[in-house]
């Protein structure tokens, strides 16, 4: 997984490593040093970890039982854990200490994907990336509920200040900053809710860049 100048990846043995910038402390290996060229384990996740998502300038992972950590920048609380202090070592997402499946880092904001299909996002909310159906909270350091998304969705992505979700259905929403149609309504508004994706097929799969967003089919385009 790749952030704006940072990546980590995940061992055979279950460990976290990061390398890159680390002004923020996103390589998550205790220190603030500018940059590290190679890679680094993670403090403390050396083993039991099944995921790992980088965002701008923080990075989450998913353990074992489903629980979700986050390390680096938390200027718009994307660490998640009620604070707004930058953390160079993973501390704990509130309320996510079990059953989260995959993860989804955008720019100053984060989203989980959870068991029974449910997401919850956390941070940076000025666009209404967060989904949570309004805008009033420029940011949240705790994670919400994504309306109207408790159930059914298979996979994620965010992009810089929008995010989108897969149904088991084969539909797709997406929800956040819209101004040149990354949420494929047929409009550039913004919308703090999931909108529906105006696709004629289903699909199976999504990836979200800055500022685009392209999913793959169920007949493979």
């Amino acid at each position: 997984t790749a952030g704006w100048y940072h990546a980590c990846a995940v061992t055979k043995q279950g460990g976290a490593i990061c390398w890159g910038w680390n002004d923020f402390g996103q390589v998550g290996n205790g220190n603030y040093i500018t940059s590290e060229p190679q890679p680094r384990g993670v403090s403390a996740l050396d083993g039991g970890v099944v995921a790992v998502s980088a965002g701008s300038s923080h990075s989450c992972a998913v353990g074992t039982g489903g629980a979700v950590v986050c390390w680096g920048l938390n200027d718009n609380g994307e660490l998640g854990n009620d604070a707004s202090v930058m953390s160079p070592t993973p501390v704990a997402v509130v309320g996510l200490t079990s059953g989260a499946t995959a993860l989804a880092l955008g720019s100053g904001f984060s989203c989980a994907l959870l068991q029974g299909g449910g997401v919850k996002c956390w941070g940076r909310n000025a666009n209404g990336q967060l989904g949570e159906g309004n805008s009033n909270e420029l940011t949240r350091a705790t994670p919400v509920d994504v309306y109207g998304l408790d159930g059914g969705v298979v996979a994620i992505a965010a992009g810089e200040n929008h995010a989108c979700a897969v149904l088991a259905t084969g539909a797709m929403k997406c929800w956040g900053q819209n101004s040149n149609g990354w949420l494929g309504d047929g409009t550039q508004n913004d919308s703090a809710a999931p909108v529906s994706v105006l696709l004629d097929a289903s699909v199976t799969d999504v990836a979200c860049g800055g500022n685009h967003t392209c999913a793959r089919t169920t007949s493979g385009a």
